[in-house]
Formats: C-alpha cells, sequence, structure tokens
C-alpha cells in the first residue's frame, strides 16, 4: 500500500538530515583538530632540533642530536 508522507514526517527526517551534518561536522571538526595538533608536535620538533644544532660543533654531535631527535619526535607520533 501507498503511503503518502504527512508533513510531521517531513520535519522528522530534515531533523534527521540536520542530525546528520552536525555528526559529519563534529567529526570532520576531530580530524582537523587532530592534524593541526600533529603538525604542531612535527614543528616544535623541528624548532628543538634546530636549536640544538645551533650549539654543536662536530660531524658525530650533530648526527647524535639529529637522532635523538627522530627518535624523540616519531616516538611521539607514533605512540599517540
Amino acid at each position: 500500500m501507498l503511503e503518502i508522507p504527512t508533513p510531521g514526517d517531513l520535519s522528522i527526517e530534515r531533523d534527521s538530515e540536520s542530525i546528520s551534518e552536525v555528526e559529519q561536522a563534529q567529526v570532520e571538526r576531530d580530524r582537523t583538530l587532530e592534524a593541526a595538533c600533529t603538525q604542531a608536535q612535527r614543528l616544535a620538533a623541528l624548532l628543538r632540533l634546530s636549536a640544538e644544532l645551533g650549539t654543536s660543533f662536530d660531524e658525530v654531535e650533530i648526527c647524535r642530536r639529529v637522532v635523538n631527535g627522530l627518535h624523540d619526535t616519531l616516538g611521539t607520533i607514533c605512540w599517540r
């Protein structure tokens, strides 16, 4: 049997669509916030590494600081 929607049924559908849009917006906001957080962590790590390299004098010391800096950064990002 064919059912004809009443105005109340259409209102419920519109409310469902609005809720879905709000949920999608929240998911997108969460993704954007997580990406910004990851980018900020990487930038902070690069700034720390840059500051440390400025005080290094020999090649061995520079390599050691780079490896330690990468370990700190990748460890932070991978274990989040």
